[in-house]
């Protein structure tokens, strides 16, 4: 079983440039469009999303699903595109997760938990953040773990609103379905 096929691999590192570019503007760092800004950027940015995908296929596979992370080329343009005409709320899908079941998927408690792990990656470093920030002694590291915090902490509260089609979602009504013995 390969656990990152090349595939996988190349969508994560262009998610992230593209991700980096995106969001350097938005932090306080170096001087717009350096490449210090896209560095800050992509490290403040890019691992929460990563992790919360990738939590979301190692579960999967763990469960003996077959699960594949794809970037989302035609949203991560609508991102590129939001920067371009300058707005200042962005918000679109850089990757996702699918995966398919023996014998097709059905509700329930797998389904929740496979849900629920993408967003709980993201409290997690959240709360991470929330308690090494008192601690970081720079100003670049203070701009990243904020970064992280808010990030994460917006990811978090978004994923887990049950929105049809989001992890949200997913969690209530593969727990609903379970607890009805659905």
């Amino acid at each position: 079983m390969v656990l990152l096929s090349f595939q996988e691999f190349v969508d994560v590192i262009v998610m992230t440039f593209i991700l980096s570019y995106i969001f350097s503007d938005m932090l306080p760092s170096a001087r717009r469009g350096s490449f210090e800004a896209l560095w800050t950027s992509a490290l403040a940015v890019a691992p929460g999303i990563i992790l919360h995908e990738f939590a979301h296929k190692f579960v999967a596979l763990l469960f003996g699903f077959g699960a594949v992370f794809s970037a989302a080329y035609p949203f991560l343009m609508v991102g590129v595109l939001l920067k371009f005409v300058g707005s200042s709320f962005i918000f679109f899908v850089p990757g996702y997760v699918s995966f398919t079941c023996p014998g097709g998927c059905t509700t329930g408690l797998p389904i929740a938990l496979i849900a629920f792990v993408g967003p709980a990656m993201n409290g997690i470093l959240y709360l991470w953040a929330r308690w090494y920030e008192p601690r970081v002694k720079t100003r670049r590291g203070l701009i990243l773990v904020r970064a992280t915090r808010k990030l994460n902490g917006f990811l978090f509260i978004f994923n887990m609103i049950p929105i049809p089609l989001f992890d949200g979602w997913k969690v209530y009504s593969g727990l609903w379905a379970w607890l009805m013995g659905l």
